[in-house]
């Protein structure tokens, strides 16, 4: 594979019923940053049927090129004929990048399409950017640091960690993004791009799935994909009928010119740290105490390793004071661990009897 040839940042502009989905307008948008960085152009590439209508939206929202793939095949979604689509344009056209959105179809698309390329694919990507890969360079090994490359970074092992993957020996360098990670550029008005048609051919075979008929459930309901700000509700909120309180609007005004605040910055600052001192107490009783006994040891060993010190150098003990006082601090370190075990199974046993209690009490709620 001759990386030389493949040049340019290619989306995959996701439409349904000839309407242009919000992902592939973000992805645009984060298309022309990386095309600035590498100093080349943006691509759309449209897959459908009557969809040559959508053209002038993509170049309005930074599509410099598109790519136009227009057949009756492809009137509705169906695996086989699109993935031969976007396949067989990344072959004709060899871009650099490929962007698709991690919608049903992208995840359903997206890995077909890189298996039949042979170039690796990063899944719900949240950062996109132009970097050095490795990112620091392996020392005696400069030269073998490879530049303008995609890295892609997304969530890892259940979100506990990030991964920033690259794919820096094949192309395209493939990434999927969930919706409402990117951000729209503003759309320039009248904006034109080079509209290039291509058709692929299309042989319906055993893989193409036959349609019969389309259902559409009509739902009055909000898209949340479009909303920048999400308020939602828990099981405290009780019914349905209480949601209607996250729905009263909340006014909020500046302090009038004059007036003082009632708090005191110490004052109440001290009860709030008092408050969680005494929680931390009362539900993680070992722990509170374990940490005060530790630290009353470590303090004794401060004071208790000088005189062991002087007495194995002279055979007596010159401080005894200082050694009684940290015999008594080591006994008081002793006592708050302890203490803190057994008030730690006094709060385990109270909690068992309280779930306990309440099975009681839901037993004897339930209808006989």
């Amino acid at each position: 594979m001759n990386l030389e040839e493949y040049k340019g940042v290619f989306v995959y502009a996701q439409q349904v019923d000839n309407e242009i989905s919000g992902i592939a307008l973000e992805l645009l948008g984060k298309a022309n940053e990386l095309a600035k960085d590498l100093n080349t152009d943006v691509t759309a590439v449209l897959v459908g049927s009557g969809v040559s209508g959508l053209v002038d939206t993509l170049a309005e929202y930074g599509a410099d090129k598109v790519i136009v793939v227009d057949d009756p095949e492809l009137k509705d979604y169906r695996t086989e004929p699109y993935t031969h689509a976007l396949a067989s344009v990344i072959n004709e056209y060899k871009p650099d990048i490929m962007l698709v959105g991690a919608t049903a179809i992208g995840r359903d698309l997206g890995p077909r399409v890189s298996a039949r390329v042979a170039t690796g694919l990063t899944a719900d990507c949240t950062v996109l950017e132009i970097g050095d890969f490795p990112i620091n360079a392996v020392p005696g090994k400069e030269n073998e640091q490879k530049h303008n490359q995609l890295l892609m970074t997304r969530p890892a092992f259940g979100g506990n960690t990030i991964a920033t993957i690259a794919c820096p020996d094949n192309r395209p360098q493939m990434a999927t993004v969930r919706p409402g990670v990117m951000q729209k550029i503003e759309p320039k008005a009248g904006a034109k791009a080079e509209v290039i048609n291509y058709n692929p051919g299309f042989t319906p075979n055993e893989k193409y799935v036959e349609i019969l008929n389309v259902v559409k459930e009509v739902k009055d309901t909000v898209d949340i994909m479009d909303a920048k700000i999400l308020v939602s509700g828990g099981r405290g909120v009780g019914s349905k009928e209480n949601f209607k309180l996250l729905e009263v609007p909340v006014t909020y005004r500046d302090r009038p010119a004059g007036s003082v605040s009632k708090l005191n910055t110490y004052k109440d600052g001290f009860r709030v740290l008092k408050t969680i001192a005494r929680l931390f107490r009362d539900y993680k009783p070992f722990a509170f105490f374990g940490w005060l006994g530790l630290l009353c040891f470590i303090i004794a060993t401060i004071f208790f390793v000088p005189v062991l010190q002087a007495y194995f150098s002279t055979g007596l003990v010159a401080k005894f004071p200082t050694l009684i006082v940290c015999s008594g601090i080591y006994v008081v370190s002793f006592l708050l661990w302890m203490s803190g075990l057994i008030l730690d199974v006094i709060a385990k046993k109270h909690r068992q009897l309280f779930e306990l209690y309440l099975n009681i009490l839901s037993s004897k709620k339930e209808p006989k």
